[in-house]
């Protein structure tokens, strides 16, 4: 009788570095093995049934993200220094196959894409940012001198999308990718996209409502990953660069 013993790979800053499977025996299945996959210091277990993960990627800093204004559906570029964090996620990413990748439409997400080595990466425009409306351009700063007390989070920006918008449409790419998903495989996805957005979307990925994206903070130019442990959606990494993971 084998012994249910599991030996973990060397550590890696890649977090799809080549597969390591594990085998250990299982007494609850009857006698049958159980796979583990391992990636460095990662761990996925392959239990029965789809699943769908997904490797979230905030675009790199723009010239408004760097000083913390609101970039909404403003279609800005990159600067030199989110050029150089967009092409460091090749490195996070290096050994990763997906079986499908999508981008937000804006340039920022699409120049990340390209950077990365996914130029070719499929447009979705329900992944563009949320819509502040009349707060687009403003620091938060700025805001709340203006209406004490005001959050996004809470009410919803003049001529903008509510909170509950947005989370609308990150159950739209759950539900969308999770119908896509073959029964009975690991299905990954890449999405390209934006900071507040993608909070909203970890936020509803583990069963929170849309305001509770206020709890994560996705740096520039970091990957998430979001995956499935037994029956629950988790967070199993956040805002991880070749240099390890971003601090809150």
């Amino acid at each position: 009788m084998p012994r249910n013993e599991v030996v973990f790979p060397t550590q890696s800053d890649q977090i799809c570095p080549p597969t390591v499977f594990l085998l250990a025996f299982d007494p609850l299945s009857g006698g049958q093995t159980r796979k583990f996959r391992g990636a460095g210091r990662r761990w996925w277990l392959y239990a029965p049934g789809m699943t769908l993960r997904l490797f979230v990627v905030r675009h790199g800093e723009t010239e408004w993200s760097k000083i913390g204004q609101h970039t909404g559906l403003t279609d800005l570029s990159l600067t030199e220094a989110g050029r150089q964090e967009a092409s460091a996620t090749r490195a996070v990413l290096d050994g990763c196959r997906f079986d499908a990748v999508y981008s937000s439409p804006l340039k920022r997400a699409l120049e990340t894409a390209e950077l990365a080595g996914y130029g070719d990466a499929e447009i979705e425009p329900l992944l563009v940012e949320w819509d502040y409306g009349d707060h687009e351009g403003r620091r938060t700063a700025d805001i709340v001198n203006e209406t004490p007390g005001f959050s996004k989070w809470d009410t919803q920006p003049p001529n903008g999308e509510s909170v509950e918008q947005v989370g609308e449409r990150a159950d739209q790419v759950i539900a969308r990718l999770t119908a896509a998903t073959p029964d009975e495989t690991s299905h990954n996805v890449a999405l390209f996209a934006h900071g507040h957005f993608l909070a909203v979307l970890i936020a509803r990925w583990i069963g929170l409502p849309a305001d509770q994206g206020r709890r994560f903070r996705v740096h520039t130019g970091t990957v998430s990953v979001l995956d499935q442990y037994r029956d629950d959606r988790i967070v199993a990494i956040l805002n991880q660069t070749p240099d390890g993971q971003k601090s809150l």
